[in-house]
């Protein structure tokens, strides 16, 4: 699902975005082993959100996106494994035509989040550097 909108304003000399998308993606698998199958399911839900600003002399913008997902094994000797997470990453840049051409600086966050793991031999909470698509969903 995408949406986005463009307005000029102020009699057309400076220009207002703004846009979001949301994402949901699925997958499952079977393992088929001598010793113990497994069959798995994952869940990642994905949100992107961000706008701007420009005219002829600068260009302003910002975006944000957060994804949660989940991640599930079920092993035929009986254990299983579930994880979970939610990670966020925000930025914004900033140009301005200076001289010959463009010149600015661009900030963006690294993803960060939070980890959760349940099993059949425990669980624990984890503060993760990345985003659930690339820990929990590749």
């Amino acid at each position: 699902i995408e949406w986005g909108v463009t307005l000029p304003l102020i009699d057309e000399f400076i220009g207002v975005e703004i846009h979001a998308d949301l994402a949901l993606n699925a997958r499952t698998w079977m393992s088929f082993d001598p010793q113990v199958n497994n069959y798995g399911i994952a869940l990642l839900a994905e949100g992107n959100i961000g706008g701007g600003a420009s005219s002829g002399v600068f260009k302003l913008s910002t975006n944000a996106n957060a994804q949660l997902g989940i991640s599930g094994t079920y092993f035929s000797n009986g254990s299983y494994d579930v994880t979970g997470c939610g990670s966020v990453k925000a930025g914004v840049s900033a140009e301005v035509f200076y001289g010959l051409g463009w010149t600015g600086v661009d900030i963006t966050s690294p993803d960060f989040g939070l980890k959760m793991k349940i099993s059949d031999s425990g669980c624990n909470f984890n503060l993760m550097l990345g985003s659930c698509g690339e820990n929990i969903c590749p």
